[in-house]
């Protein structure tokens, strides 16, 4: 008998998970083929698995779970019947289990779902737990919808139909993401007040105002995602908002010239409570977001406003094109920082040519006197372009320094990768020094490559 037949049920269900997880890619990587569609929503991986031997095949049709996520892309007229089909079947073996739908399209005519598609699937919408639309609803009537989704957790919605949003109103819903022009819909206005997350895109001046204004009016402790996508005028101002009720702030920003797009948001925001801050670039690594003079001061002005220095504990600024003479002035105003991911530019940005990651940089954070910077500093991420930007042995020295001056009991996790090079590790000699440190101390975590630098740092809900 193979090693492998003596694996319990348990074991290989986690196999075939892992094993097919990335098998095909995003429904928003466009110019798939139908019948890479088609294998898909049949889920060929698990298929082929299943053909292996009666026990696998067992297994592969009685999980459930195997088959509760749809994706549904741009499916044709000549492959209705087969979808159909493929999809009855799909249905049928994810029995009771909470699905996943996912309808995308990428062509130049935004088609949305098809409606014998959508028909065939809101009969079953007493089973949706999550539910993305990335298309138009122009020739499908979301109106069925209503009162039949009680399971729905989940929901994003970027569509160009801002009244859908009225269609999937349920007590269930806790996580949204949608354009600006759906916060003037009366389904947000039901809805918002029940939210733990929420995610919005704003594409003109006027869209941020309204995203801005409506922030003190979410639940108490909510995780908020804002993605501006334009580029405001210097002059753009935004009116002062004080939101006590934010507990998480991601800001994801396009990069356009100076990139005066987060100014006026550190200038309008107070933020009393607010515990992670992540600022991204939406074309990061090639691009990163800039940090003119303006911009660093009107966040500075933030800190102090919102009284970062008691509440803030994770900061992720990996994204971002700042310096360490502007990093390390900004790191000592943020005493209870526990968090931080920094990483460098990309080269020839245009933007800006420094790196971060120095010997400077880990200088700084090692000096004792007057006041050793971020005391609490538990977990250091660290995206660095690696080749002669710091020494390797160096970065040893921080961890050293850093974990002597841990408090009693706490742990110091780094995180480090090239920025180029996924896989590439330190120098041998620091590497090996780095990995015997962390099996003879319970005090430091090591990773690095292929590791997820923003593990705990960025919310995957959406």
């Amino acid at each position: 008998m193979a090693l492998i037949d003596s694996f319990p049920a348990e074991i290989l269900v986690e196999i075939f998970r892992l094993s097919t997880v990335d098998s095909f890619p995003e429904l928003w990587h466009a110019g798939l083929a139908l019948s890479a569609e088609l294998a898909r929503i049949a889920n060929a991986p698990l298929l082929s698995l299943s053909s292996v031997c009666s026990r696998w095949r067992s297994i592969v049709q009685d999980n459930p779970l195997f088959w509760s996520n749809i994706e549904i892309d741009g499916v044709t007229e000549d492959a209705l019947d087969k979808t159909m089909k493929l999809l009855a079947v799909r249905l049928e073996r994810s029995r009771d289990a909470p699905l996943s739908v996912h309808f995308s399209s990428e062509g130049p005519d935004d088609l949305g779902p098809h409606p014998r598609i959508f028909d065939f699937l809101v009969q079953h919408s007493h089973k949706w737990q999550t539910a993305k639309f990335l298309c138009s609803f122009e020739d499908v009537d979301t109106s069925l919808l209503r009162g039949r989704i009680p399971r729905l957790e989940s929901l994003v919605l970027l569509s160009t139909t801002p009244a859908a949003l009225d269609s999937f109103v349920t007590p269930s819903l806790e996580r949204l993401f949608i354009q600006a022009p759906q916060l003037h819909s009366d389904g947000f206005s039901a809805i918002r007040t029940q939210l733990r997350e929420f995610a919005c895109i704003a594409t003109h001046h006027d869209e941020l105002t309204d995203v801005v204004g409506i922030l003190p009016t979410l639940p108490d402790s909510i995780l908020v995602h804002l993605a501006i996508e334009f580029e405001p005028e210097p002059q753009f101002v935004l009116p002062p908002v004080t939101a006590p009720n934010i507990g998480s702030l991601s800001c994801t920003a396009t990069p356009y010239g100076h990139s005066w797009g987060l100014a006026p948001l550190f200038t309008s925001l107070t933020l009393p409570q607010l515990r992670k801050l992540v600022l991204k670039c939406d074309r990061y690594p090639r691009r990163i977001v800039a940090w003119p003079p303006q911009q660093h001061w009107a966040f500075l002005d933030m800190c102090q406003r919102s009284g970062f220095a008691d509440t803030l504990k994770i900061l992720s600024i990996s994204q971002v094109g700042i310096v360490p003479a502007d990093l390390i002035p900004l790191l000592v105003v943020l005493p209870a920082l526990e968090h931080l991911s920094v990483g460098d530019s990309p080269r020839n940005d245009g933007l800006e040519e420094e790196a971060l990651i120095t010997d400077g940089f880990l200088r700084a954070l090692m000096e004792p006197t007057p006041a050793l910077i971020v005391p609490r500093l538990s977990y250091l991420a660290c995206r660095s372009r690696w080749r002669g930007e710091f020494t390797h042995s160096f970065m040893v020295d921080f961890v050293l320094c850093r974990v002597k001056y841990l408090n009693p009991g706490a742990k110091f996790e780094l995180c480090i990768r090239s920025m180029y090079d996924a896989k590439a590790g330190l120098e041998p000699e620091s590497q090996t020094r780095l990995l015997e440190l962390e099996d003879t101390t319970e005090r430091f975590v090591y990773r690095w490559g292929w590791q997820d630098i923003h593990r705990g740092l960025s919310p995957q809900t959406f």
